[in-house]
């Protein structure tokens, strides 16, 4: 099979361990996905005998063992996704040294596995082609190291639901394309430096569940919830309106963006625009339809609405969006029905 290029075995019901000589005999792999399976055991250092894999994804499965290091032999490794298996790592979390050598890495997920380690400083030797980094729920301790202001191409980092102490770094006003910043549960504390204001494509900032204090920077009213963009990095002109769609979606199904339910081709906006509007009860929060409210009529009426009005907001071309002033009155009009219907 010296010829063989991709082996794509997603969402299936596949069980027990990939093969202990993993990568050997297979010099011409570029994409290996097994995500979505039943799959456990250790993942063979030999993987990177494969040495043109440009793609990994071993997410959702039950893989045990530390992280090869031998990963970072894969010159052309383009994307690394691990997460939500039981991977563990030393202290050091030396994997993601080790990582620092794939100089075409672009994404690199290893979410909600048991790591409990400390991120080295070595975490500022990834290249600029860096753009998704995300490792939330890995009970990761200590602080964020000042490194990280060295990864200027990062679009989105997720360090949220972990046990991250200390300061964010002032450093941090180095990654000038990042898009997203999620650092909600942990415990942080002091302020949210000003220099945060720096960051001009700054689109979404979960802080919250931590321990700040002090003053807010005055940028971040100007801060938009949730943004838009591309592979090539560029936020779109309708980024406003898109980010209060995205926003009103999250205040009334009290399900953020970044979920875990929401994998692969599934968004938010996927998900609450499939249930509408036969099954919108499916989707928003339990608290505001219940069962036996004589209101409940007008409130499903009010949701749908709103919903309605955030689907028009987010819409895939940017030229067909409902624009910001009119979602606004859109939105007001809603509000007034529903009173004047209630009273």
């Amino acid at each position: 099979m010296s010829a063989l290029r991709a082996v794509v075995l997603d969402e299936n019901m596949f069980s027990g361990n990939l093969p202990a000589d993993l990568g050997s005999g297979i010099p011409s792999l570029e994409t290996l996905i097994c995500a979505n399976n039943n799959l456990s055991g250790f993942i063979s250092a030999t993987i990177s005998n494969a040495s043109r894999l440009g793609m990994i994804d071993l997410s959702i499965n039950s893989f045990t063992g530390p992280i090869p290091q031998s990963l970072g032999n894969l010159e052309n490794l383009e994307v690394l996704n691990l997460q939500m298996n039981n991977f563990v790592s030393d202290s050091a979390l030396s994997f993601l040294s080790s990582l620092t050598h794939c100089r075409k890495l672009i994404e690199l997920r290893f979410a909600k596995n048991p790591l409990e380690g400390f991120f080295p400083a070595s975490i500022g030797n990834f290249s600029d082609s860096l753009q998704i980094f995300e490792g939330w729920t890995c009970k990761l301790k200590g602080s964020i190291p000042r490194e990280i202001g060295n990864l200027t191409g990062v679009i989105r980092i997720n360090f949220s639901q972990n046990n991250l102490t200390g300061h964010i770094p002032k450093t941090i006003q180095g990654m000038l394309n990042l898009q997203e910043f999620y650092l909600e549960s942990n415990k942080i504390e002091g302020i949210i430096p000003d220099v945060i204001c720096n960051l001009k494509k700054l689109g979404a900032l979960y802080l919250s569940g931590n321990q700040f204090s002090g003053r807010v920077p005055p940028c971040l009213g100007k801060v938009t919830m949730i943004v838009e963009y591309g592979q090539d990095g560029i936020v779109s002109t309708s980024c406003d309106v898109y980010s209060f769609g995205i926003l009103m979606m999250e205040t009334f199904t009290r399900i953020r963006p970044g979920d875990e339910r929401f994998t692969g081709d599934l968004s938010i906006r996927r998900w609450v625009s499939d249930s509408f509007p036969n099954e919108i009860q499916k989707v928003v929060d339990a608290n505001l339809v219940q069962l036996g409210d004589e209101r409940i009529d007008a409130k499903i009426e009010c949701l749908l609405s709103i919903i309605e009005l955030a689907l028009s907001c987010t819409l895939a071309t940017p030229d067909a969006r409902i624009g910001m002033e009119d979602s606004l009155s859109t939105l007001e009009k809603i509000r007034l029905q529903f009173v004047n219907r209630w009273n």
